[in-house]
């Protein structure tokens, strides 16, 4: 009984195969010639990019205060005013995004050095990455300079930097109206004192003051990199270069595009053809 079940299935396989060669036989020219249609376009999109590479160009930005998060939405921002046929972006930014055909633009963050003496060092730092259609202009620098700044003028509306300054000025406030009180009130303090003592006391008084004023410098440092022309900046040069792309890949889609519809057409042709 097993034997007949075998004999039976390689019958059918046998018969399976006849049809496919009969079908592909039949339609052997529509089969090549979408094959040819399809590794045609391939190649189109292939010699496209090897005759028009992107350039890119990346320089490195940093920021005491602006998140990620907040940086990528500000480059957002710009890329959907690119796509937009109403473009809304600043007259100055638009001519300097149309002068140097700016497509796209993108943020990587530079994760710390673990090594770094400063470990708490809040300090961020991120590779802004621009892409252009065509090579773009020689005063590109300058240009990236513009884009720069229009990114500390976004940014300064953000919601945890402005809290983040509101809360530094009023820790500064703070910090000066118990200092114009402690002052005075220690030397009041060291003019009533007498003997052995006054040494001991005046250490601790002058220490915890020193203290103050040393909170004070470092939230006036803070203070400064909340200012708009800190909130971000350059530290490198623009580096420009050419993107060549050899996307082999395409020809890869390419075939299996056709694979695909050549197994379709072949199944949907054994379902509904009429026996002969």
């Amino acid at each position: 009984m097993g034997i007949e079940n075998n004999y039976t299935d390689e019958i059918s396989l046998k018969e399976l195969s006849k049809k496919i060669i009969r079908i592909s036989n039949k339609k052997k020219k529509t089969f090549t010639l979408l094959f040819g249609g399809i590794m045609l376009l391939s190649a189109a999109y292939f010699i496209k990019v090897i005759i028009k590479p992107s350039y890119k160009s990346e320089v490195v930005l940093k920021s005491r205060y602006i998140k990620k998060e907040t940086l990528s939405k500000i480059l957002d921002n710009y890329n959907n005013a690119v796509t937009d046929e109403k473009n809304l972006l600043p007259n100055e930014l638009k001519f300097i995004f149309e002068k140097n055909h700016i497509v796209k633009l993108e943020a990587q963050e530079i994760k710390p050095d673990i090594t770094s003496p400063d470990r708490n060092d809040a300090t961020k730092y991120y590779t802004m990455l621009t892409t252009y259609s065509q090579k773009p202009s020689s005063d590109n620098i300058e240009n990236v300079n513009a884009i720069i700044n229009d990114i500390k003028l976004n940014a300064t509306i953000d919601n945890d930097i402005t809290i983040g300054k509101i809360k530094t000025e009023e820790a500064i406030a703070e910090l000066d109206t118990l200092l114009k009180t402690a002052l005075p009130a220690g030397n009041s303090f060291k003019n009533r004192l007498e003997g052995n003592t006054t040494m001991l006391v005046m250490n601790d008084l002058y220490k915890s003051l020193n203290e103050l004023l040393s909170r004070k410098s470092q939230l006036k440092t803070e203070l400064m990199y909340y200012q708009t022309e800190n909130l971000i900046f350059k530290i490198s040069p623009l580096v420009l270069k050419k993107t060549i792309t050899y996307p082999l890949a395409i020809f890869a889609i390419g075939i299996g595009v056709w694979f695909l519809i050549y197994t379709f057409w072949i199944g949907v042709t054994i379902v509904f053809e009429d026996e002969e």
